[in-house]
């Protein structure tokens, strides 16, 4: 991903329209860093090439659904980052359907949101939030202290 000296180290605004790739062709891992469900392959891809690249391991998801499913299937995250402004989702129940998995027991939960990371944190009762645009050292930041890497 090439990036202008003005951009560098920011993943920007999420294109609409692109879908990523259905997880039930895939197989999730048994134990990921990172569950990640987003609706845009796009910024799915950026985001996991920066994760992969600083030694953490993605499973992403685009839907509800498809999280739940992979949870189902044995897929058990230490972080799920989970996009708020997913026009299709409803953050508030799938919140509350994977805490209710075994598989999620240990998980610890931050939303992308474009609202106030503050507000947000409290009212879904998450461990963070990620301001959109994506900072790069802001996300390597939380993630380390979310997965207890330092």
């Amino acid at each position: 991903m090439a990036e202008s000296p003005k951009t560098s180290g920011v993943l920007g605004r999420i294109a609409t329209g692109d879908q990523p790739p259905s997880a039930a062709a895939r197989v999730p891992f048994s134990t990921v860093d990172v569950l990640l469900v987003h609706c845009d392959s796009t910024f799915i891809a950026a985001l996991t090439d920066v994760l992969r690249k600083h030694t953490f391991s993605v499973f992403a998801v685009g839907s509800a659904e498809e999280a739940l499913s992979s949870v189902a299937q044995g897929c058990s995250p230490r972080l799920v980052i989970l996009d708020v402004t997913h026009p299709k989702l409803d953050p508030r129940r799938l919140l509350a359907d994977l805490r209710r998995e075994a598989a999620c027991a240990g998980t610890r939960f931050v939303i992308l949101t474009k609202a106030s990371g503050d507000a947000a944190v409290a009212d879904l009762q998450v461990d963070g939030a990620l301001l959109k645009p994506l900072e790069v050292r802001e996300l390597l930041d939380v993630l380390r202290r979310h997965c207890g890497l330092v």
